[in-house]
């Protein structure tokens, strides 16, 4: 709530582990202008190593960034088995080459899934993304119960917003009208 500290990491491992039953944690790996190569791998590296000390099994955790292109060969060399989300915000919005470079980039370094702002004249996005890739697809910034459903159809993993209320809104939305069969993985 508001004013309330921020809890250290390792107290936010231990919640998940003693009281998660079975939810997923993201943890989104940030960076900032002027950092050297050497320390994002740095950075990464503790990244790894703060969740594979944590107790956690892998299948509840997940690393995001949209520094991926720098961190994901680190998270994947060193904790094979964690999920790694790559965040490309521009995914959409970029000429149809560079989209389908930036899958090649995201397959050679391992990724897990890719996150982006998809609509629906993504489709054919969405599958190379899955089938070319053997990416999962993330949804960033959904507009509601519509594009839910649709990426859904496409392959979605988890849904990721900086508005957690609005996300569980849409989902709770889609599950009245789909019924059973879809659960929640990630909101973040």
């Amino acid at each position: 709530g508001d004013g309330e500290p921020i809890p250290p990491l390792s107290q936010v491992f231990a919640l998940i582990r003693d009281k998660g039953m079975g939810m997923q944690l993201n943890l989104e790996m940030k960076s900032y202008t002027g950092i050297t190569a050497a320390a994002k791998t740095d950075f990464a590296h503790r990244a790894v190593q703060a969740v594979l000390e944590s107790g956690l099994p892998a299948t509840q955790v997940m690393l995001s960034s949209y520094y991926w292109r720098d961190y994901a060969g680190v998270a994947q060399a060193e904790g094979p088995g964690i999920f790694f989300s790559a965040l490309e915000f521009t995914a959409g919005a970029q000429p149809v080459d560079k989209i389908f470079s930036t899958v090649r980039k995201a397959k050679a370094l391992g990724v897990d899934a890719l996150a982006g702002p998809f609509k629906y004249s993504n489709e054919g996005l969405l599958s190379f993304i899955r089938d070319y890739g053997g990416m999962f697809v993330g949804l960033m910034d959904s507009d509601g119960v519509s594009e839910l459903r649709f990426s859904l159809a496409h392959g979605l993993r988890n849904v990721t917003n900086d508005d957690p209320v609005a996300t569980r809104v849409s989902l709770t939305a889609l599950l009245d009208q789909v019924g059973q069969g879809i659960r929640e993985t990630a909101i973040t």
